[in-house]
């Protein structure tokens, strides 16, 4: 994610931290440094530290059960708004889903558990003092004032996540849930529709009560669950179709030793996104259109296509399966992959053109129209 930092790195996990992280910590100085001082502004760093590495943890805990049950994780990135744990691809199983959504909410209860512990024997030996136990910007800065923001916060961080809004852990869950019972499909509507409802509801109450970060949750849980429900509708399109009959059949070649001003040229009559890059016949990469405008733009126009094309390329059979190939997609951050038949290369295959395929189909299957040369046919299929 650009406008990121990495800070550490666990179990091949990068974790980073968004530039505007700098005024979460700017608001925590300011909130208790406005009533505490200096000491006050140093008290608000560190808790706002220490929350955010509690939030941390919590994705760190997805991340590790992810990797385990075989799902990559890229990075962690640390926001405002709270953590985001990437992972390239998706549980395969629903008791995959279950466990990567608990282990969140599960590493925050350990350590509300611990800080409860904690706190309990700092008053039982008198190294706390319990007037220090108060959730106030006022409080003065203490260890107990500290351990007591810190338990709360973990608490409510497990018990919001496990609101059933997807795509919140809880929304997950219950979506793995169902999906053991009434299958993934149904499971995954269900899920998405009740987090679109729940987030209406948490968006609306947190306009009354004058919270705005509250609004603004609901949002992003509100966009999330729509992100979710296009993406299944379209793999429930595509389930079960082979990358043959949605390959984009691409009409345009490259070489590697041609100039790439000669080939921005050469192409601009063409629809295609990118091209195969061939050297001989062996295909040795893919250039895009968007990296090929970009070297022009730079000047590079007298650079050789290979040394612009993107020499990683994903080779997929004609017979995989269309979910299998975007998987592999996810996995491998690859954005198109080139198909290959039997003796030959076919085409290519794109994410934008795997969704336009959805789309098509999917007006097929409930007749939607479609507009065709200028007037709407009625299509069924």
């Amino acid at each position: 994610m650009s406008w990121s930092t990495r800070l550490a790195t666990v179990a091949g996990i990068d974790i980073k931290v968004h530039a505007t992280f700098l005024l979460v910590l700017a608001l925590g100085a300011y909130t208790f440094g406005a009533t505490g001082g200096w000491q006050g502004a140093l008290f608000g760093l560190l808790l706002t530290l220490l929350l955010f590495g509690s939030v941390a943890l919590h994705e760190l805990g997805h991340s590790l059960v992810a990797k385990a049950v075989g799902v990559r994780v890229k990075e962690i990135v640390l926001l405002p708004i709270g953590g985001v744990a990437v992972m390239l691809g998706r549980p395969r199983k629903a008791w995959h889903e279950l466990v990567i959504s608990l282990a969140g909410p599960a590493v925050n209860v350990v350590l509300a558990i611990g800080l409860g512990a904690f706190a309990a024997m700092g008053l039982w030996s008198g190294i706390l003092n319990i007037h220090d136990l108060r959730l106030t910007e006022s409080v003065e800065p203490s260890l107990a004032a500290l351990v007591a923001w810190l338990f709360t916060a973990n608490l409510t961080l497990a018990v919001f996540n496990m609101v059933p809004a997807f795509p919140m852990d809880g929304g997950r869950v219950l979506r793995a849930v169902l999906a053991m019972i009434i299958g993934h499909e149904r499971a995954s509507g269900f899920a998405t529709r009740l987090g679109q409802v729940l987030a209406v509801a948490l968006g609306g109450f947190g306009l009354v009560a004058g919270n705005p970060m509250l609004a603004l949750v609901g949002i992003f849980v509100f966009l999330g669950a729509s992100q979710e429900r296009v993406a299944e509708t379209s793999r429930r399109a595509l389930s079960g179709l082979r990358v043959g009959d949605v390959t984009e059949r691409a009409s345009l070649a490259l070489s590697s030793w041609q100039r790439v001003g000669d080939v921005a040229m050469t192409t601009m009559g063409f629809p295609q996104r990118y091209y195969p890059v061939f050297d001989g016949n062996a295909i040795v990469g893919v250039l895009s259109r968007d990296a090929m405008m970009a070297a022009v733009a730079a000047g590079g126009a007298n650079l050789l296509v290979r040394d612009v094309m993107d020499e990683h390329v994903l080779r997929v059979r004609e017979w995989d399966t269309v979910d299998e190939v975007l998987d592999r997609m996810q996995a491998t951050e690859a954005r198109v992959a080139v198909v290959a038949g039997r003796d030959r290369w076919v085409g290519m295959l794109s994410h934008e053109h795997a969704l336009q395929a959805a789309q098509v189909l999917m007006a097929l299957r409930t007749g939607q129209a479609l507009p065709v040369v200028g007037r709407a046919v009625g299509l069924r299929a």
